[in-house]
């Protein structure tokens, strides 16, 4: 089924000169004894071709490319293809970085294949890629083969990703992220990003490296960017910042960049943006970004070409100020902040990709700080956004006199259009940050400061309602607003968009009242989200003094909690004190076994998992955001000791070194205690919620709550 469309699109696409490439992740891993589409099942390989079967990690087994059953295999497989589909273009491979493939695949100092580990993992990749380059050319001498280690300096390092670009096979392109691993600077602090980007320009210092090692050897190379929206909003058609992209094909063409991969799913459709990219992929280029932003402005804009020229400048500046964190382009709210609810009451709900449909997750929730985690301060964040929509602001007031004078041309006008959605997208992604930074100052107040914060929530809900209506007026005229082709699907349409309109005037008729007797009345607004009124199990942590100190505290009699199995048995007890600068927590286990402490410091925001294995002087800090478990020693610190028949870990906690403001320090905590793997036991049970990219699975549920004495 799927050969026959794609020798017909081949062959369509022929008649205008267009070239089509294959892209895949390959060679497949193997997996042990379950089901899983990605992989190959290891019960039907590990008998008869043993060779095939190479790097072991957890339940996955790297496909091994160093012997010729394994590279015949390889060559076999691109060779078929292209011998099926005559006249495909060449093939485009993540080699590296995306999941667990071949034996060089993933982090190179685990590799403990027979065969692969002693290799240096450049060569290992070769095997690879000499494979599929010689089955594509045996078929179609013309075909391409374009090697992307998507995330190599990730799973490798840096150094060794620098390094291996001097070692591409012959006839080979190597193709990198041109943004991943930058370090711009970003209110005075140095911000990394990851991913595609396309608000910052780059190139990353790593991207030059890799490509000056690769043209020393001779080898083409490729960037992967985005030139018509990226994961900072991709909801829609394109981000009219041509400036940007002139400052990104200008370091190309320094560097004797040949190619470019301009789009992943979003990102590439026809556009201001693409037509740009198309000029500006060959030279020689104008002197100066505002000659081109001219001279560009000139071809749809005649006579009003420097006003575009300038608004185009003024959406640069805007969108250079978007945070520079991936996190905050996956999850934050400027995608389609207009059909995100707004909940005065706290739910405590994840927020969801947006480059995906996740049934779990029907609706986006309130825990805003999953996009922030420790890369952007809220106040920074805050900051930024307001620096989008304002600058953004000011390029729309220089189109209007532009949209009166071509109010009869379709084509000026969507591209108008989109930048008017754009500018309400960026000033809703505003909104709803500062609502709940608001909703967080009134968590823990009442009175006059409750009702000033409940005053500006109401103009943020009413400012939500007129922004959905102008963004529905928005849709009728691009339909094409709204869909994010990887989600493929629309996160915003003019139905969603009056649904919110409707929920939030409920809010405002029915929460609103209420919060605002009970700050009248003196009433903290939400005893049960900031721990006063506790809604599960709580600990009292007593704060202690004298000279024996919270440890000799911890060996008197008090009230213990308890740890229980699934089956609700009880499997450990602990203790926990507090002396005003360090929590002290003791459990006491039958016998040594992994420890982790889950807190949740600071509302809203990710939590933090403290693991510990027996004999380990220092805790790790587990983080979901593309690090590894680092040593938090400082933070943390644990002894372990045999207690009477059992076995005892005392756990310390720097009370400031969790990041809550000064005046909530000794505010509730959000606390479990687990010990041992696979299925912990347990201070409190709640089932993990789904896997999301970069982000804990602990379910904003699973935690009691410390309260301090």
């Amino acid at each position: 089924m799927h050969i026959p469309k794609l020798r017909r699109t081949v062959e369509q696409c022929a008649r205008y000169g267009i070239r089509v490439y294959v892209f895949f992740i390959e060679p497949t891993a193997f997996i042990d004894e379950r089901d899983n589409s990605r992989y190959l099942d290891i019960r039907r390989y590990e008998k008869d071709f043993p060779e095939l079967l190479g790097n072991r990690q957890g339940d996955l087994t790297a496909f091994c490319p160093s012997s010729d059953l394994a590279r015949r295999f390889l060559y076999d497989a691109a060779n078929t293809l292209f011998t099926l589909v005559p006249g495909l273009g060449g093939m485009i491979d993540i080699s590296v970085g995306e999941r667990f493939t071949h034996c060089a695949s993933g982090r190179c100092a685990n590799n403990n294949c027979p065969r692969c580990a002693s290799r240096e993992p450049w060569d290992v990749l070769a095997d690879v890629l000499t494979s599929f380059r010689d089955g594509m050319r045996d078929a179609n001498p013309d075909a391409q083969c374009i090697s992307w280690p998507y995330s190599q300096y990730i799973v490798w390092g840096p150094d060794l990703t620098r390094r291996a670009a001097g070692h591409v096979p012959d006839g080979v392109a190597l193709q990198h992220n041109f943004e991943s691993g930058g370090t711009p600077e970003q209110l005075g602090r140095t911000r990394t990003v990851q991913d595609y980007w396309l608000s910052y320009a780059g190139p990353s210092g790593l991207y030059r490296a890799c490509a000056a090692a690769a043209r020393e050897r001779g080898t083409p190379v490729f960037a992967k960017l985005q030139v018509g929206c990226s994961h900072e909003v991709a909801t829609a058609s394109h981000v009219p910042v041509p400036g940007i992209l002139y400052e990104k094909y200008r370091a190309m063409h320094d560097m004797g960049v040949s190619g470019a991969m301009q789009g992943w799913y979003f990102g590439n459709y026809p556009s201001l943006m693409t037509r740009a990219a198309g000029r500006l992929s060959f030279g020689p280029l104008p002197a100066s970004r505002e000659e081109f932003l001219l001279e560009y402005a000139r071809i749809d804009w005649g006579p009003w070409a420097k006003e575009v020229a300038a608004a185009w400048e003024r959406f640069r500046s805007a969108y250079e100020q978007y945070p520079h964190y991936h996190v905050f382009g996956y999850y934050a709210p400027m995608h389609d902040g207009p059909v995100w609810p707004l909940y005065l009451k706290p739910v405590n709900m994840p927020l969801i990709p947006n480059w995906k449909f996740m049934p779990e997750f029907p609706r986006c929730g309130d825990r805003v700080g999953e996009c922030m985690h420790d890369s952007h301060t809220y106040e920074e964040t805050l900051l930024l956004c307001a620096r989008i929509k304002e600058r953004w602001s000011q390029g729309l007031a220089i189109l209007e006199p532009v949209a009166n004078a071509f109010a009869g041309d379709p084509e000026r006008m969507r591209d108008i259009g989109c930048a008017r959605a754009l500018g309400l997208l960026f000033e809703s992604g505003y909104d709803i940050l500062r609502f709940y930074y608001l909703r967080e100052k009134l968590a823990d107040t009442t009175g006059t400061p409750a009702l000033a914060c409940l005053a500006e929530m109401r103009e943020i809900v009413s400012r939500e309602m007129e922004i959905g209506r102008r963004l529905i007026d928005c849709c009728a005229l691009d339909p094409a607003l709204g869909f994010n082709s990887e989600h493929e699907g629309y996160r915003f349409d003019p139905e969603r968009l009056e649904e919110r309109i409707q929920g939030l005037a409920a809010l405002l008729r029915e929460d609103f009242p209420e919060i605002e007797r009970r700050a009248n009345e003196g009433l903290i607004p939400f005893p049960w989200y900031t721990g006063q009124e506790p809604d599960r199990d709580a600990y009292l942590c007593a704060r202690v003094t004298g000279e024996d100190g919270p440890l000799s505290a911890l060996n008197q009699p008090r009230a213990d909690g308890y740890l229980t199995d699934a089956a609700g048995k009880t499997a450990a007890r602990f203790r926990a004190c507090h002396d005003g600068a360090y929590i002290y927590i003791r459990i006491y286990m039958k016998e040594p076994a992994p420890v982790a402490v889950q807190l949740f410091p600071v509302r809203l925001w990710p939590d933090r998992t403290y693991a510990a294995e027996p004999g380990d002087d220092c805790a790790r800090l587990r983080r979901w955001f593309g690090e590894d478990e680092v040593p938090y020693a400082d933070r943390l610190s644990l002894r372990g000791e045999r207690d009477g028949e059992g076995y005892a870990v005392t756990l310390r906690v720097g009370i400031d070194d969790l990041g809550r403001p000064p005046k909530t320090r000794l505010n509730p905590l959000r606390v479990n205690l687990k010990i041992g793997g696979g299925n912990p036991a347990a201070w409190v049970h709640r089932e993990s919620i789904a896997h999301r990219l970069a982000q804990s699975p602990v379910n904003p549920d699973d935690y009691g709550w410390f309260s301090f004495g």
